[in-house]
């Protein structure tokens, strides 16, 4: 029978930032998978499993809630069907060895004793697919290791390996297209070899593509793994990452041995050699990556083909013929690269001087840009604007003990750092003069000029107008920082793990409305004469002058006056909603400009395709 769940509910809304972690509303009924000291547990909510911080959320005690997920016959034959999902895991990696250990034995080692191959050759053929498989090997044990608990977690194991295998991935994906060509040149010597052995040529290319096929393999066991998983599983946040996360190395892989063939291309085309001699090509070193850029600034901006090389920075142009010609050679030496993470773009400076600054179309080409910068010598990459970005140039001031009646003030739930607490937009608003408006809070109306509020004779005592000391129990807990980017106790600014965010975006938006709105506007003169202080004594706003809304703090409403014939009406109106209805006018506004964005995007790869077609079509003909 499974164990009881534990269950929390939402206190407050949370949007995760990043695809590892948890959204929810208020209220919502969270199963916990991981509780860890730092301030972030995992949940699972409507089948989907992320982190989220501790402090938005509350443990309840509710036998209903938290009880059994299914009904034991049911567990049981889930917990039956995971295992032998587990063991078909293994199989898999086990199979997956023995492919590669008969490729090298069988195969390979055979060719490199026959001696058809020059050393250079050879170590083309190969790559390092012997590292590859040593280290899989090890992954292997882990995995039989984890897979004999009583409570196995596979999708952490793999997300241990992930990183280290994508090095292993980029070294024999880059090689493999460089393999290609070698087979292509030898296939006469090297079938003689391999038949020899008792093989073909069919199993030795086959088997050089083992490594990233694999990876195919991953996709269907992970997803079929989840949905036989409880909410509650300590590794179904794992298994959900896991997924994502070799999905990506695919595509990884892909993209790499992509890049590599058109750079194969690209040398074998001759076009270096229209513009260097043999010798300075030799001092350029490897290609690194080939990919086209906007260069300049918007009214200047051409399009280039920029090719990287180990030592310089060559920007090409297509001819009419179809050809690359040398616009513009660059040495890479001293040269600092800084990522303009909201233009997708980035700049090259040397002695504090622009040299150049380049544009692509998509994140995904800047991030790439970005790491094939870091295989290049000479190359300093100034990431001090990338890393980490604040989420308002405001920093927050430090809220000291002084300024509340008692710590428990705080948050009578969990207290958080003294430090780093935001200021409360109420707060600041009762500092603001109300422009000697008086009010009466019984009738919720303001009161004309030279007339004073009833005295209320009842023995109650009148509404304090001392300034209350800002309370933070009303205030939403701070987030707590995540792992590595965690903040450190003398940090002075809230710090993200991403660059600005589309939210970020919208609540600085938000924010300077916000701002806006609630700015004391300059008054004007008031008119003088009979009618003017006719209109004072009857509360009617002066020609011209609209007196501003009226917000009541305490309240949290707005007072709206309309002038309807010789009356004055006061409605009243909440500030949330107020906030919401400029909310969804923003969000709408965001959506049509994203949408335009990405029509432009894919109108401008479009035609670059069509020019490519164009000129190759011609060059043909």
């Amino acid at each position: 029978m499974s164990a009881p769940r534990v269950i929390a509910v939402a206190k407050y809304p949370f949007a995760g930032r990043n695809n590892d972690e948890l959204t929810f509303a208020k209220n919502d009924v969270i199963t916990i998978t991981q509780q860890l000291d730092g301030g972030w547990w995992e949940g699972t909510l409507n089948g989907m499993t992320g982190w989220f911080p501790s402090n938005h959320a509350i443990i309840v005690d509710d036998q209903e809630l938290a009880g059994s997920v299914e009904e034991p016959s049911s567990f049981q034959e889930q917990s039956n069907y995971r295992k032998q999902l587990i063991l078909t895991l293994v199989t898999h990696e086990t199979d997956h060895i023995g492919l590669l250990e008969a490729l090298v034995q069988q195969i390979l080692i055979p060719i490199g004793s026959s001696k058809v191959l020059s050393e250079k050759e050879f170590s083309k053929l190969t790559g390092n697919i012997i590292p590859f498989l040593d280290s899989h090997k090890t992954f292997l044990g882990e995995l039989g290791q984890t897979a004999g608990l009583a409570s196995p977690r596979i999708g952490g194991t793999y997300l241990k390996y992930a990183e280290h295998l994508k090095q292993l991935l980029r070294v024999y994906c880059s090689n493999h297209p460089s393999a290609v060509e070698v087979l292509s040149s030898k296939r006469e010597d090297l079938a003689k070899v391999v038949e020899s052995t008792g093989s073909n040529m069919k199993t030795l290319i086959t088997g050089l593509s083992e490594p990233f096929r694999h990876l195919e393999k991953y996709a269907a066991i992970f997803q079929e793994m989840e949905r036989n998983m409880p909410e509650s599983d300590p590794d179904r946040g794992d298994v959900q990452r896991v997924f994502s996360v070799y999905s990506d190395l695919k595509e990884f892989c892909t993209h790499i041995r992509r890049q590599k063939e058109m750079q194969l291309e690209f040398f074998a085309a001759g076009h270096l050699q229209k513009s260097f001699k043999e010798k300075e090509i030799a001092a350029l070193g490897e290609i690194v990556r080939i990919g086209f850029v906007t260069v300049g600034e918007e009214e200047e901006a051409v399009d280039r083909c920029l090719v990287l090389m180990e030592n310089a920075l060559l920007l090409m142009q297509l001819n009419d013929k179809g050809a690359y010609e040398l616009k513009e050679k660059i040495v890479a030496e001293n040269l600092t690269v800084i990522r303009m993470e909201l233009q997708n773009a980035f700049t090259f400076n040397r002695d504090s001087k622009l040299v150049l600054k380049a544009s692509v179309l998509s994140y995904d080409d800047a991030q790439a840009w970005m790491e094939a910068f870091g295989f290049c010598q000479g190359i300093l990459i100034d990431d001090s604007c990338n890393a980490t970005s604040t989420i308002s140039p405001i920093q927050p001031h430090k809220l000291e003990a002084n300024d509340v009646r008692s710590m428990a003030e705080v948050s009578p739930l969990r207290k958080p750092q003294m430090q780093q607490l935001p200021s409360s937009t109420k707060a600041e608003l009762r500092k603001k003069p109300s422009f000697d408006f008086k009010v009466n809070h019984e009738l919720e109306m303001i009161l004309p000029e030279g007339c004073d509020e009833p005295t209320i004779t009842n023995g109650q005592e009148g509404r304090s107008k001392t300034r209350r000391l800002y309370s933070g129990y009303s205030m939403r807990p701070l987030t707590v920082p995540r792992g590595p980017y965690a903040m450190s106790e003398g940090a002075t600014a809230v710090k993200m793990r991403k660059g600005v965010s589309q939210e970020d975006q919208e609540d600085a938006v938000l924010l300077r409305i916000g701002t806006a709105y609630f700015t004391q506007p300059t008054l004007q003169p008031t008119p003088r004469g009979p009618q003017a202080a006719q209109r004072a004594a009857a509360g009617t706003p002066a020609f011209g002058y609209q007196a501003p809304q009226l917000i009541v703090a305490e309240d949290e409403k707005i007072l709206v006056e309309e002038v309807i014939g010789d009356e004055i009406i006061v409605h009243e109106k909440s500030l949330v909603d107020t906030v919401y209805a400029l909310t969804n006018h923003m969000n709408t506004l965001l959506k049509e400009v994203n949408a335009l964005s990405q029509t432009l995007a894919k109108e401008q790869k479009a035609r670059r395709r069509l020019e490519e077609m164009f000129r190759q079509q011609t060059q043909n003909s």
